[in-house]
């Protein structure tokens, strides 16, 4: 009988050793899916460039911005920003915003850095997982241009003026037509963006 006993504390043992070792395997596993460190962060870069030769002019009189999009686009007003997307289909995932969020109301400064913007990112709690990061220009001025991934993927551009921050935002399926135009899209924007004011 003690024997019986014995054999099972030992085998117990076992698979709580297992068990163990397994969950310590995941948690390595997801830590370094979410290391900052091993996602590429390049300095100032370029985003390919699109031809917007063709497309209509949008002009923001507020906040004194102008940008073009293409004429088969459509330029909706949201509240705090605005949503850019095709006038011939519905389709949640294939929009652009541009996000304009004032910072002092935020009770935030503007980031220095990429690495100060990552560091304030980080921040948000979100579950995306940073697949790259990269400064870049816009209108002349830095800018951050970073890639997340959770469901979908996330590509966001983000500069600041006058104690505001500006967000392009697509959120597209992972391949696809429509994802391929909201991400030119997105780029021609960015490289048409321009302040007035």
């Amino acid at each position: 009988m003690k024997k019986f006993y014995l054999g099972l504390i030992i085998l117990f043992i076992i698979v709580a050793g297992i068990v163990a070792y397994l969950n310590m395997q995941k948690n390595n596993s997801n830590r370094s899916g979410n290391n900052a460190t091993s996602t590429p962060i390049t300095n100032t870069t370029s985003l390919p460039k699109v031809d917007t030769s063709n497309w209509k002019a949008y002009k923001n009189d507020q906040y004194g911005f102008e940008f073009k999009y293409p004429d088969n686009w459509k330029v909706e007003d949201i509240g705090n920003g605005l949503t850019i997307s095709p006038s011939t289909i519905q389709c949640a995932d294939c929009s652009v915003n541009l996000t304009i969020w004032n910072l002092e109301k935020l009770n935030q400064k503007t980031p220095t850095s990429l690495n100060d913007f990552l560091g304030f990112d980080e921040k948000s709690k979100s579950p995306n997982t940073l697949i790259k990061a990269e400064q870049i220009k816009v209108d002349n001025m830095d800018a951050y241009h970073i890639i997340t991934k959770y469901n979908t993927s996330l590509e966001r551009i983000v500069f600041y003026k006058n104690g505001y921050q500006y967000t392009l935002t697509n959120n597209y399926p992972s391949s696809g037509t429509v994802a391929h135009e909201a991400v030119e899209v997105t780029y021609g924007i960015a490289e048409s963006f321009s302040f007035f004011k």
